[in-house]
C-alpha cells in the first residue's frame, strides 16, 4: 500500500482525495471486489488499496488524524471507508517512532492513541484500537499487561476486542517468537475474558509468520 499512499500524496495538488483515491484503486473498487468473501484476495487486494489510502491522507493533511478522517468520508464504500480509516490510525502509530519520517509533523502533541481511540465511536473506534498498543510498545517493548489493561478500556467491547486481537496476533508472537512458554504466559495477562482467545489469536499470528519462518504453531499448541 505504499504505492498508493504515494500516488496520493503526490497528486493531492491536482485533484481531490476522492479522485485519487478512486482512481488509483479502480481496479479494486468494483462490486465483485467489495464484496468478495473475507480473506479472499479480491477482498485483500481492495482493503489493502483503501487502506494506502488512508496512509495517504495523513500526508496531505500534515498527520493531522480527524482532517484525515473527513477525507475517508467522502469515499462511498463502508469498505472503503473502513479500510481507509485503518490506514490513517496505522500511520498516527507509526510516528510514535521518532525514527519514522523524523521531519513529519505531530501534531497530535502529548495527546496518546489511547486518549484518541476513547474520543471515536463505532467504526472510527474500532480502527484505531487495532493499531492502539503500537505505539505503548514503541516506548515500553513487551509491556503486555499494560497493553491489554488499555485494550480494555478503550471503548465497546468490540474496539476491546480487535485492540485484544492484534496485540495478541502480531505482537506477542513478534517479542517473544523464541520462546513458547513465554506467548503463553502472556495470554494469562489478558485475564480470563480474554486468555483463550489470546491463545487462539497468537497461534493463527504465528501462522501467518508474526514470529519469523521457523517458528511453528503446532510446538506453541504443545505448550499451552
Amino acid at each position: 500500500h505504499g504505492v498508493v499512499e504515494a500516488f496520493i500524496a503526490l497528486g493531492a495538488d491536482k485533484k481531490s482525495f476522492r479522485t485519487l483515491a478512486l482512481e488509483v484503486c479502480a481496479a479494486d473498487a468494483d462490486d465483485h471486489s467489495l464484496g468478495a468473501p473475507m480473506g479472499s484476495y479480491e477482498r485483500i487486494a481492495a482493503v489493502e488499496c483503501f487502506h494506502g489510502a488512508g496512509h495517504g491522507a495523513m500526508q496531505i493533511r500534515q498527520n493531522n488524524v480527524h482532517a484525515s478522517l473527513e477525507d475517508c468520508e467522502t469515499l462511498p464504500n463502508s469498505l472503503m471507508r473502513e479500510a481507509c480509516y485503518g490506514g490513517i490510525f496505522m500511520e498516527r502509530a507509526n510516528l510514535a517512532l521518532t525514527f519514522y519520517h523524523p521531519e513529519a509533523s505531530r501534531p497530535f502533541g502529548q495527546e496518546s492513541m489511547t486518549e484518541l481511540c476513547r474520543g471515536l465511536t463505532d467504526t472510527k473506534q474500532n480502527q484505531c484500537a487495532r493499531y492502539m498498543t503500537q505505539t505503548l510498545f514503541a516506548n515500553d517493548p513487551g509491556n503486555f499487561l499494560q497493553a491489554f489493561t488499555e485494550c480494555k478500556t478503550v471503548g465497546d467491547q468490540e474496539s476491546s476486542e480487535e485492540c485484544v486481537r492484534r496485540t495478541s496476533w502480531f505482537f506477542i508472537p513478534l517479542f517473544l517468537g523464541n520462546n513458547n512458554h513465554r506467548m503463553v504466559d502472556a495470554c494469562t495477562l489478558a485475564g480470563s475474558e480474554y486468555e483463550e482467545r489470546c491463545i487462539r489469536y497468537v497461534a493463527s499470528g504465528i501462522r501467518w509468520g508474526s514470529a519469523g519462518p521457523d517458528v511453528r504453531a503446532e510446538a506453541f499448541c504443545d505448550a499451552v
